[in-house]
């Protein structure tokens, strides 16, 4: 309807930042519209407004104040239970629920969720590592001119036949 960008939208309210003052700013400086005007689209308050449009304002930016966890006493054990799991083969791996598990055992009384969000990045640390990107297998196309080649890496169905797949070709 409006030259407004509906993601900026969040549930039918605008909240300042995320690209809300850029939209602000190019309304009134670009489009000429009054602040009255910016503040009825928006639903914000001419004061929030007038207090954005200045150009050498930047986005406001809100700190979490740091606070103590209740995963903090076990964190170290946490780390050494993934370092412990990140040397086991995949199927004798335990899933972050039953390391979970482990810690309520111990007295945690945290969530879940708590336990994965300290274990996600020590895990893309790991696959980083190991270079686990999931893009698959490298295999350089380049040999000399006038040379044949051939990829056929084999692979076992469900039923233990090897089946090849592959490619040949002639540069």
């Amino acid at each position: 309807m409006w030259n407004s960008p509906l993601a900026l939208m969040s549930r039918g309210r605008w909240s300042v930042g995320h690209g809300v003052l850029s939209v602000i700013r190019r309304w009134h400086h670009r489009d000429h519209l009054s602040i009255r005007e910016i503040a009825r689209r928006t639903g914000l308050s001419r004061n929030t407004i007038r207090k954005y449009l200045p150009s050498d304002t930047i986005e406001p930016q809100f700190r979490v104040p740091e606070r103590p966890s209740k995963l903090d006493p076990y964190a170290e054990q946490l780390s050494l239970w993934l370092k412990r799991e990140q040397g086991r083969r995949r199927k004798q791996k335990q899933t972050i629920k039953q390391l979970h598990a482990d810690l309520v055992i111990l007295g945690y009384e945290g969530s879940y969720g708590r336990v994965a969000a300290f274990a996600r990045p020590r895990h893309e640390d790991y696959r980083r590592q190991q270079h686990l990107g999931g893009r698959g297998t490298f295999v350089p196309l380049s040999c000399a001119p006038g040379v044949a080649f051939t990829y056929a890496p084999g692979r076992s169905d469900r039923h233990g036949e090897t089946k090849l797949d592959g490619f040949e070709g002639f540069l």
